[in-house]
């Protein structure tokens, strides 16, 4: 007779390793092979060497499941598994189940730690976790939140979400730093960065871009990436286009510069709802009435700090440069008034009036 708990973790860990095994066989990088393969010579196999789960216990899974959901994730991947993804799914097999296994491919793997031991299904979703949290980058960050999301698992959510949060358009430090290959870089990164934003749902996207942990340069940045997102499906949002702005963009904590600026976008000019909301901020910033909300971001308030101190120290270099050029003016006239230098004869000559 199984615990009621014993079962339920079973269940939640084998619904989790389905999932994962899916993604990981599509998103895996070398570092989260790297990190998969640490992780698999951690593991003790001799608590995986007992049967602990019946056939009832998968049995009661498949009841508890919709039609197929126990062989197939419930996720529709757009893309295929790749090379790399099989020979992480062939690692987890070895590390969990020994060298006896085949082939096990994504539906093959799961059914098989189920009907070894909770153990194993629960470590190989440590392994799939850990792997796919080493693996998250900015060609993937986006679309792992919508799966993680999707499918209820957080730590690969929060993970993904991080990632999602540093990559902002525009909101890294040191962006297009002088070099063609630095700023193509740069260029690179905040085109991928859109292009993530305009692919997540609305509630993603609010979760998002109303975070304190946005890293953004001001409060600008939040609004064009909330613009691209309604430009890449204008006749699906551009209605909920107003309302995100009141709960995304932090109007509130713009100067009066800035909400000057963001008056004249494009999509600002577009909508008489979104003039609405961004009048009623510029009104009440020249009123000086504090707009309720939350305060700055921390992003942005250490960017203006950074902009106030670069700003110090070119005026500082500035000052210097003058005070050099000044003193150099002095110099030559100086070397102007200073009399020429006598030849031999007039030296003798000079040298015999003052003798006498």
């Amino acid at each position: 007779m199984q615990h009621t708990a014993d079962v339920l973790a079973f269940l939640g860990a084998h619904n989790d390793q389905r999932e994962l095994t899916s993604c990981v066989a599509r998103y895996i990088t070398p570092a989260g092979l790297a990190a998969l393969e640490a992780g698999a010579s951690a593991l003790n196999n001799a608590a995986t060497n007992h049967s602990s789960v019946t056939c009832d216990m998968l049995l009661l899974a498949q009841l508890c499941a919709p039609q197929h959901q126990v062989l197939h994730s419930t996720y529709p991947h757009p893309s295929p598994p790749t090379d790399l993804g099989r020979l992480a799914l062939q690692r987890i097999a070895l590390a969990l189940l020994g060298p006896g296994p085949g082939h096990l491919d994504e539906r093959s793997l799961p059914l098989a730690l189920a009907a070894t031991t909770t153990a194993a299904v629960l470590a190989g979703r440590q392994l799939c976790l850990e792997a796919l949290a080493a693996s998250v980058d900015l060609s993937n960050c986006f679309h792992l939140l919508t799966f993680a999301e999707a499918v209820g698992i957080a730590p690969l959510r929060d993970c993904a979400a991080a990632c999602c949060l540093a990559c902002m358009p525009g909101g890294g430090e040191g962006e297009a730093a002088g070099s063609p290959e630095a700023e193509a870089a740069a260029a690179r990164t905040a085109a991928a960065a859109c292009n993530g934003f305009a692919e997540l749902s609305p509630e993603l996207l609010e979760r998002l871009l109303s975070s304190d942990d946005l890293q953004v340069p001001s409060e600008l940045a939040v609004f064009c990436a909330l613009s691209a997102w309604v430009a890449a499906a204008p006749q699906q949002r551009s209605g909920l286009c107003a309302e995100l702005v009141r709960r995304c963009v932090r109007l509130g904590a713009m100067s009066l510069p800035e909400l000057e600026a963001l008056d004249g976008h494009g999509q600002v000019v577009a909508s008489l709802e979104v003039t609405r909301v961004v009048a009623q901020a510029y009104i009440s910033s020249i009123m000086g009435i504090k707009v309720g909300g939350k305060g700055p971001r921390p992003s942005v308030v250490k960017a203006k700090a950074a902009g106030r101190n670069g700003e110090a120290q070119r005026r500082a270099q500035a000052e210097q440069v003058v005070e050099m050029e000044m003193d150099e003016a002095m110099e030559e006239e100086e070397e102007e008034e200073r009399p020429a230098a006598l030849g031999p004869i007039a030296g003798l000559l000079a040298a015999a009036v003052r003798a006498h």
